[in-house]
């Protein structure tokens, strides 16, 4: 994987990162499931095209390749270049949260003592990106 070059290649190298790791295997104990849903196995010729692209989008059946499990550690060995408030911010909003709900989780972890405005909560994440650029 290419080393970013700036910030924008950072952010998406990282929002990359996230999307793979949502479609990794869960860590942990299996659940109970219902054993009826693997004996009846429909062929796709006979279900319906929103089910197949429903499938499709949601990406079922996709497994991770190890080129992407080599971006993902990559990613996490910069992430851990940054700490506290800069770390969290980077990690929520490349994982998808806004920037309301960022400030709401920063006042949870004990990060800020009260909800900050989105523009320090925007100066956190480019000083972090900042940060991890010039260590890598």
């Amino acid at each position: 994987m290419n080393k970013p070059s700036n910030r924008r290649e950072l952010e998406e190298a990282i929002r990359q990162a996230f999307s793979i790791y949502r479609r990794m295997p869960r860590v942990g104990p299996k659940r109970v499931e219902c054993l009826l849903g693997k004996y009846v196995i429909i062929p796709d010729n006979e279900r319906s095209l929103e089910d197949i692209m429903e499938d499709v989008e949601s990406g079922f059946g996709m497994s991770v390749r190890s080129e992407e499990i080599a971006h993902v550690e990559a990613v996490e060995s910069w992430l851990r270049l940054i700490h506290g408030e800069q770390q969290a911010a980077v990690n929520m909003r490349c994982s998808g949260m806004g920037w309301k709900r960022i400030a709401r989780e920063l006042v949870s972890r004990q990060y800020a003592s009260r909800c900050v405005c989105r523009q320090t909560l925007r100066n956190y994440f480019e000083r972090g990106l900042d940060e991890i650029l010039k260590k890598i």
